[in-house]
């Protein structure tokens, strides 16, 4: 066979030496071995085509687009939330950052949005392929694996709800796309009502998360009452830290 691939039709029939070898390999590993091989094999591939077929936006990222740092996963509470950052932020400094995203409930007939404040408070990383034990064998002589080792890494985030902000505004109807009520939020029009809430359900997966910013931070507190002050900046970013001044004593007749 080996004397068969080195003449000139190699290229024809080397395809026979190929299936063979694997029929031999395939005897000794199992069925089993073989199924979970290939299914690894098959995301690898895939999560390359991703890669490979994605091309940027041809159009000028906007505002919220900027503040993207990943998407809402599983499993979620109505005040812990699991998530998964984006490729473009994994190597971010996001732990002890305050997010947000947008949330949809049904409340009667009519859809409330909300806006949904939260903490990161840690950070995961996975990577199926140094977790397998008959790969870990070959990292240990190797140090890592070629296209492997990094590329395929998961970074996941735990976020703990701080609040929640209702939104109602006469241009913003059924649950409208997340770049519709930040706008209309940032714009400062004066049909727009924020009112503190709460959520009932958890958040659908794949719900964008966007780093808090100081325009949208101080808008939302705009519609505070009692003196709000800022007092230095959020834990690892350049926002500033809120702070409520409570007045203890009894209260002056105006």
């Amino acid at each position: 066979m080996f004397i068969f691939l080195g003449t000139k039709n190699s290229g024809r029939y080397s395809y026979i030496f190929y299936i063979l070898s694997f029929i031999c390999f395939a005897s000794r590993l199992g069925i089993r071995k073989i199924i979970e091989i290939i299914i690894k094999l098959s995301y690898f591939i895939y999560n390359q085509w991703i890669v490979m077929t994605s091309q940027p936006s041809s159009l000028a990222p906007s505002s919220l687009n900027n503040l993207k740092i990943g998407t809402i996963g599983s499993p979620n509470t109505t005040t812990v939330f699991h998530g998964d950052i984006l490729e473009t932020n994994i190597n971010q400094s996001i732990l002890g950052q305050i997010v947000f995203f947008f949330h949809c409930e049904k409340e009667g007939t009519d859809i409330k949005v909300k806006i949904v404040l939260g903490q990161v408070t840690k950070l995961e990383s996975k990577n199926l392929w140094h977790e397998d034990y008959a790969l870990r064998s070959v990292i240990k002589r190797r140090g890592r694996l070629d296209y492997l080792s990094g590329e395929t890494d998961i970074k996941g985030m735990v976020i703990k709800l701080l609040g929640v902000y209702q939104i109602d505004a006469d241009t913003i109807k059924g649950c409208p796309s997340d770049e519709q009520v930040y706008n209309t939020i940032i714009s400062g029009q004066a049909n727009v009502n924020i009112t503190m809430s709460t959520i009932s359900t958890p958040p659908v997966s794949g719900t964008y998360v966007y780093l808090l910013n100081e325009d949208l931070l101080r808008v939302l507190l705009s519609y505070e009452r009692g003196n709000i002050i800022f007092l230095g900046y959020i834990y690892g970013s350049t926002t500033p830290a809120p702070f409520r001044l409570r007045h203890f004593g009894r209260e002056v007749a105006p």
